[in-house]
């Protein structure tokens, strides 16, 4: 929490892995916000999703599998079932 709350105060700038996890949060987050409020969204990425394999959203987000975690987001958006 340490090294986020140095980055909000700009005293420093994530490494280049933690930036690309940081906007792969932010867009996926954006997409989910324009169908649910942010508290759903939010629980939303920290859930178990049958669409990824009971997998939580964040964690392929953190591990740079965005590809799948829009997948899911547009597998939801459609209304599919897994």
């Amino acid at each position: 929490r340490s090294r986020v709350t140095r980055w909000l105060a700009a005293d420093e700038e994530p490494d280049q892995a933690n930036r690309r996890a940081i906007d792969a949060f932010e867009f996926a987050l954006e997409r989910l916000t324009s169908r649910y409020r942010l508290e759903t969204a939010l629980k939303w990425l920290e859930g178990l999703n049958p669409h990824l394999g009971d997998a939580r959203p964040s964690d392929l987000l953190r591990n740079g599998r965005v590809a799948e975690v829009l997948a899911a987001i547009e597998a939801d958006e459609t209304g599919a079932y897994a």
